[in-house]
């Protein structure tokens, strides 16, 4: 399978990419428990096997025939399907529960193509959750240039656009920040303190100020009104301990409990092909 700078796959040396990705998947789980999951432009895979895991059914969609080959081949579950088709012009006529789609949506011009399709799948009261790159940020307002991305978008274009085809939506931040943690061991119940510093030109200096604007964005939109979490949602990689991932719904954390992010992606694929 062809691997491009805009295809994630686990085993990947780009953790900080993969953090992200891994970490949208993760968040939907508590939107797709016992749900019929429609995942667009799903790549290699291994999203669309951990939404699997919690969904009633999935299928994963990818323009690539190489990529849905290798997720054929290396995802097999019963309620897990891969087939290959554009998300603008989607090869099904099932309904779904929620349908999801990654950092994709920047890889076309038509969005309202795309989203008619999604309206055209989705039940009555059903969830779209969508991500993507924050163009203020992402290319510094087309200062910069991804040559794999067509049609970037602004927190004001992406709820236009959403506006356009459903009656609410929750639209959430995502950035991947660098931290260190310390914790009690003589209770699990910790409240949470945040120091913040920044790096200056004489080392570390302690800050109040943080940039509020997010890397990416993640909107959830529907045609009925979304509980949405209004948490925060963290994910940890933990580097000494061994395991797969668990959400953990009294801190709203998720926790990757491996060697790196590579080790227990690699695992997951193992689990599936053994």
């Amino acid at each position: 399978m062809l691997i491009t700078d805009e295809r994630y796959s686990p085993g990947s040396l780009d953790l900080c990419t993969g953090y992200e990705h891994i970490h949208r998947y993760l968040f939907a789980l508590q939107y797709i428990r016992g749900k019929k999951v429609l995942d667009l432009a799903c790549g290699e895979g291994y999203g669309s096997a951990l939404l699997a895991r919690s969904a009633s059914e999935v299928i994963g969609i990818d323009i690539f025939p190489d990529a849905i080959s290798h997720a054929s081949a290396v995802y097999q579950m019963n309620n897990l399907s891969f087939l290959v088709g554009a998300m603008d012009s989607i090869p099904l006529h099932d309904l779904f529960d929620v349908i999801v789609c990654f950092e994709a949506i920047e890889h076309i011009g038509n969005h309202g193509a795309l989203c008619h399709e999604v309206k055209r799948l989705l039940k009555p009261n059903g969830i779209f959750i969508v991500s993507t790159p924050n163009k203020s940020v992402y290319s510094q307002n087309g200062k910069t240039q991804n040559p794999y991305h067509v049609k970037e978008l602004d927190l004001t274009e992406l709820q236009l656009l959403l506006g356009k085809h459903f009656q609410f939506q929750y639209v959430y931040g995502q950035k991947t920040t660098t931290s260190s943690r310390i914790f009690s061991l003589h209770s699990s119940n910790n409240t949470t303190e945040e120091q913040r510093i920044q790096m200056q030109a004489n080392g570390f200096c302690s800050t109040t100020q943080e940039d509020p604007l997010p890397r990416y964005y993640i909107a959830l939109s529907s045609d009925e009104r979304i509980e949405a979490n209004n948490g925060v949602s963290y994910l940890t990689d933990v580097a000494e301990r061994k395991g797969f991932a668990q959400w953990m719904m009294p801190e709203k954390s998720h926790w990757i409990r491996g060697k790196t992010l590579r080790k227990f992606l690699k695992l997951l694929q193992r689990k599936f092909t053994s």
